[in-house]
C-alpha cells in the first residue's frame, strides 16, 4: 500500500498581528515580501494542478458581497437596483481596462494573523506563512496588498511604495512598473470592496458585532488606492454612496 507521510512544524506563538508594536515593522514586512518573491519566482503557472483560476465571474461574485449586505448596513434603500446596475456597471468597465494575467500563484490569505515570526531563522524563513487551502491562479500583485493592506489590523503604511518596487524588482515582471500599480490598487479596492459586505454579513450571520469594528480599517485602505487610481467614475460611486 501507498504510504503518505505529513510534516509538521510548530511555528510558535509570535503572530505578526500580535507582535507589531514589540518589533521592526518593516523588518516583518521584508520578510514576508522575500518570501513573497521566491513564491513568484520558483512556483510558475501549471493547469494540471488542482486550483482555480480567477476571472471575471468570481471578481463579480466577490464585489457583490457590497451592495449585498453594505448596502442597507450603510441606509441605501433608495433607487437600489439602479445602484446595483451602477456599482456593477462601473467596476466591469475598470475591470476590463487592464489587460490582468491570472496565472501567477496567489495564497490569498496573506495576511497578518497567517504569517507567524520565527526568530532564530535567516532571511525569508523568518516567516512563517499557513492556512494555503484558498489558493489560485491570480495575480502576481495580490498576495503582496493581502500584506500591505491588511483590513483588520491598521498599521502605518508609509512602507507601502517601497515594497511595491521592491517586489516588482525582485519578481518575475513582464509588465510596467505603473501597470503593476494599476493592477495592485484596482484589485485591493475590490478586495476591501468584498470585505466592507463580509464584516456585515459575518457580524449579522454569527451575531459577532465586534467584526464591524474593521469597516474603518477597510475604508481607509480603500481611500488610500482609490485616490491613487484617479478613476473619476469609482470614485464618485464610492464617494456618495460608500465612504
Amino acid at each position: 500500500d501507498d504510504k503518505l507521510i505529513i510534516v509538521s512544524e510548530d511555528f510558535g506563538n509570535l503572530r505578526y498581528d500580535k507582535i507589531l508594536k514589540q518589533q521592526s515593522i518593516k523588518d516583518l514586512l521584508q520578510y514576508a515580501t522575500d518570501t513573497l518573491c521566491i513564491i513568484n519566482k520558483e512556483i510558475n503557472f501549471n493547469p494540471s494542478y488542482t486550483l482555480p483560476q480567477y476571472n471575471i465571474k468570481l471578481f463579480k461574485n466577490e464585489i457583490a458581497e457590497l451592495p449585498q449586505y453594505y448596502f442597507s448596513y450603510n441606509n441605501i434603500i433608495d433607487r437600489i437596483d439602479s445602484l446595483n446596475d451602477e456599482f456593477f456597471d462601473i467596476w466591469i468597465e475598470s475591470f476590463k481596462h487592464l489587460n490582468f494575467n491570472f496565472k501567477h500563484f496567489v495564497h490569498k490569505d496573506f495576511n497578518m494573523n497567517n504569517l507567524i515570526f520565527l526568530p532564530s531563522r535567516e532571511g525569508h524563513l523568518k516567516c512563517g506563512v499557513i492556512d494555503y487551502q484558498n489558493s489560485f491562479w491570480g495575480e502576481s500583485s495580490w498576495d503582496l496588498f493581502s500584506l500591505l493592506e491588511d483590513s483588520r489590523i491598521f498599521f502605518t503604511d508609509q512602507y507601502n511604495a517601497y515594497f511595491m518596487n521592491y517586489f516588482y524588482s525582485h519578481s518575475n515582471q513582464l509588465i510596467s512598473l505603473k501597470e503593476f500599480k494599476l493592477k495592485y490598487h484596482l484589485l485591493n479596492c475590490s478586495r476591501q470592496t468584498r470585505l466592507l459586505g463580509r464584516w456585515v454579513k459575518l457580524a449579522n450571520e454569527l451575531n459577532q458585532p465586534w467584526y464591524l469594528d474593521f469597516i474603518s480599517t477597510t475604508k481607509l485602505r480603500l481611500q488610500s488606492s482609490l485616490a491613487i487610481l484617479q478613476n473619476n467614475k469609482l470614485t464618485k460611486f464610492y464617494d456618495k454612496y460608500i465612504l
